[in-house]
């Protein structure tokens, strides 16, 4: 996908991760994870920090929550997976017993699959490997959702369980300044297997920041702004250089 040599963006925050984003391919698996990605890994950093923080995690699917300690959030089976990390089964295929409402997620990110036509949503049984993961597959369940969810793994003696929960604290998933998204990219890209431009600019439109391309460098006006260079290479473009002005 080739750089525009000019452009610029006004976004708003809290929009729909990929609403409205030609610049998208929804049946394509990394540009849909590199969209979902950045927001994701920014809320779950803040709920580790403001609610985990070392808690007891205790899933009662009886009443359909999950507990930290004293604290409770209504729970959502994401999926669940083989303690030899090789199969992923979905929770639209109720892996676990608990009320339907627990599925709702999981249908929508069902639903969401057949739309994209994105195979990896709608399988319910998944192969682990080859590009996916438990953690990759639950970034795109929650990053993908138009409700926020935070998620977390909660092991068992036989499988390993991953569960959305909703109704946290709104600060959880608010815009981040210019430091966290710097912090955010020099995290992500050398860790994740991401279209660079994907990721940016799906983080930027999430977090209500303005940006413009000015040839191959992309400008996102914080209160500092911060620059990004991006080279291409037989049509791919990575960042290479990135510096708050």
């Amino acid at each position: 996908m080739a750089l525009p040599s000019a452009q610029k963006v006004k976004t708003e925050l809290h929009t729909f991760l990929l609403e409205g984003n030609k610049d998208i391919t929804r049946s394509s698996w990394k540009q849909v994870y590199s969209a979902c990605l950045g927001r994701v890994v920014g809320s779950q950093t803040s709920y580790r920090r403001n609610i985990c923080g070392g808690k007891q995690v205790t899933p009662s699917f009886f009443d359909g929550k999950v507990f930290f300690d004293d604290k409770h959030f209504p729970a959502q089976v994401i999926g669940m997976v083989s303690k030899d990390k090789k199969t992923w089964t979905w929770g639209f295929e109720k892996p676990v017993t608990a009320p339907d409402g627990c599925f709702q997620l999981a249908n929508e990110v069902k639903d969401i699959g057949r739309s994209w036509k994105l195979q990896p949503l709608q399988s319910g049984i998944q192969e682990l490997g080859r590009g996916f993961s438990a953690e990759s597959l639950a970034v795109v369940a929650v990053g993908a959702s138009k409700n926020y969810y935070c998620y977390c793994k909660i092991e068992e003696k036989d499988y390993d369980l991953y569960v959305a929960f909703s109704k946290v604290p709104a600060p959880i998933f608010g815009a981040v300044n210019a430091e966290t998204f710097f912090a955010l990219a020099a995290k992500c890209f050398p860790m994740f297997n991401v279209d660079h431009r994907v990721f940016i600019e799906s983080l930027l439109r999430w977090n209500g920041t303005p940006y413009e391309w000015k040839v191959q460098k992309l400008v996102a006006h914080f209160d500092s702004d911060v620059e990004l260079s991006f080279q291409e290479d037989h049509g791919i473009a990575s960042v290479f250089a990135m510096k708050i002005l």
